[in-house]
């Protein structure tokens, strides 16, 4: 397993190297059950850094050109930023979003009440 993490490091992009984890995972008979265990996953620690999570029981048995592939997508994912995000900034941005909404259209109401009364005391 050391052998096939190095080589996986030397697969990381030279950028890549001091931001990305490898984990390699072996599964014991007593978590075997377990369904949640993917083949390959990678988790955000922080901002800008995050864990490549293998299993290593299950990636030995596929070919070495498919684990390349399987590596290179998740570190695609990475470099796309495609990597889920904490739930909490996803709230904070919605909350942004649905405040700047509201604004632009609370000035947009008022401005065409301006507009209104300047009608009304023009006609009359």
């Amino acid at each position: 397993m050391n052998a096939e993490l190095k080589r996986l490091e030397k697969l990381l992009p030279n950028d890549l190297l001091p931001l990305v984890a490898i984990a390699i995972q072996q599964r014991t008979s007593a978590s075997s059950t377990d369904s949640r265990l993917t083949l390959i996953r990678t988790k955000r620690l922080d901002r800008k850094s995050y864990r490549i999570e293998i299993d290593g029981n299950s990636w030995q048995e596929i070919d070495l050109d498919y684990r390349n592939l399987l590596f290179w997508h998740e570190v695609a994912r990475i470099q796309q930023h495609s990597i889920a995000s904490y739930p909490w900034e996803l709230i904070v941005f919605a909350a942004g979003l649905g405040m700047s909404m509201i604004e632009v259209t609370s000035q947009q109401v008022l401005l065409l009440l301006d507009f209104g009364q300047k009608q009304i005391r023009q006609f009359a």
